[in-house]
């Protein structure tokens, strides 16, 4: 069982996997593949309707993989985590109950160094995240041993940065004093916010 990653970053990072089944190529008597049994891939992920992440997969990518498989796969795209939960989409894809699927920073449990997509002040702007991770081969590094889980990295792409709604002007840290701050609970994200009100 071939198993794909695509990471997306969510400065805070996205993951893009993918579980291939084993299926066998026939040939036809002139060397090339002959069309094989069509497959449908499941494709869940968290991002609702009109998120870019979801705009690119139903627009580009979903048309480009049917278009380019000669219409042997058909992509079925369920967003909003209407067919199942991110830990569901990781659990799923390692036991093959889904073809593909998209999740976050998930892998951080497993693998330490994800977690350091999460950390804030990483990048200051796109640009410089498109380089550190296309350019160069940061995000690579950063994933580790993807392997060890049975995926191979197809990717990394930028999903966004981390923002706060806050109900009062704030211009420095400082500002932050007293405020209750609600965040995910990895300790990767809210140690940096302890540290800052020492």
């Amino acid at each position: 069982m071939k198993r794909m990653l695509a990471l997306l970053l969510s400065l805070t990072m996205i993951f893009s996997l993918t579980a291939c089944g084993g299926e066998t190529k026939e040939e036809s008597g002139d060397g090339s593949e002959a069309n094989a049994e069509a497959i449908t891939i499941k494709l869940p992920h968290c991002y609702s309707e009109g998120h870019p992440l979801t705009d690119t997969l139903e627009n580009f990518f979903k048309p480009e993989l049917e278009s380019r498989s000669g219409g042997r796969l058909t992509v079925e795209l369920y967003p909003n985590s209407t067919l199942a939960t991110e830990e569901q989409i990781y659990e799923g894809l390692r036991n093959n109950t889904y073809e593909m699927g998209v999740v976050g920073t998930i892998f951080q449990d497993r693998i330490p160094s994800v977690a350091t997509f999460q950390l804030p002040f990483l990048f200051s702007d796109f640009d410089q995240a498109r380089t550190a991770l296309y350019e160069q081969d940061y995000g690579q590094q950063l994933i580790g041993d993807v392997a060890s889980l049975g995926f191979t990295v197809n990717g990394i792409v930028p999903d966004g940065f981390r923002v706060m709604t806050l109900n009062r002007k704030v211009e420095s840290l400082a500002d932050l004093k007293g405020l209750k701050l609600r965040m995910p609970n990895p300790e990767v994200m809210v140690t940096p916010w302890h540290a800052s009100f020492q």
